[in-house]
């Protein structure tokens, strides 16, 4: 079975309203929380939520594909894509697929931990910009801040 975060990634080009190119980390991570409603969560859980997610896109990532976190230029916000693995063998930073023994997730290096990478490394430096808007169930990232999905925004989800 597809997991929720590629099918997202996927269906995105059907949804031009949605976003105009990628979503934000932020996003697939309330996209995967079993109520799309707002919901406030501990410091721990939301931490938990991320790890778990960075984690699926390392284990789930399609074969020869590679998922990367960057920034975004035009929003300056950590966002996901998907990219062929043949054209991510020289980026630095990156971790492999217990499953699939291939690096599978690579991030710019302000995404980096210091030492090994590690899912729990690279959640932590994700964490720390947007731990505020995870813990309090703000996931859409529309002009130029965090707030509750939107009736459009749970559609897309719902139906992707």
């Amino acid at each position: 079975m597809t997991p929720k975060w590629l099918r997202l990634l996927q269906a995105l080009p059907a949804y031009p309203n949605i976003a105009r190119q990628r979503l934000t980390v932020a996003f697939y991570m309330g996209s995967a929380r079993e109520s799309l409603e707002v919901r406030e969560v501990s410091v721990d859980e939301a931490r938990h939520e991320l790890e778990n997610l960075i984690d699926a896109f390392i284990e789930q990532a399609p074969p020869e594909k590679t998922v990367r976190i960057f920034r975004c230029g035009s929003i300056n916000q950590p966002v996901v894509e998907l990219l062929d693995a043949r054209y991510c063998s020289a980026t630095p930073h990156g971790i492999e697929s217990k499953s699939q023994g291939r690096r599978t997730l690579i991030f710019d290096p302000e995404f980096a931990p210091t030492g090994a990478p590690s899912v729990n490394g690279v959640a932590e430096k994700v964490f720390q910009e947007l731990g505020e808007q995870l813990c309090a169930g703000r996931f859409s990232y529309n002009n130029g801040s965090y707030r509750a999905f939107a009736e459009k925004e749970r559609q897309f989800i719902q139906e992707s």
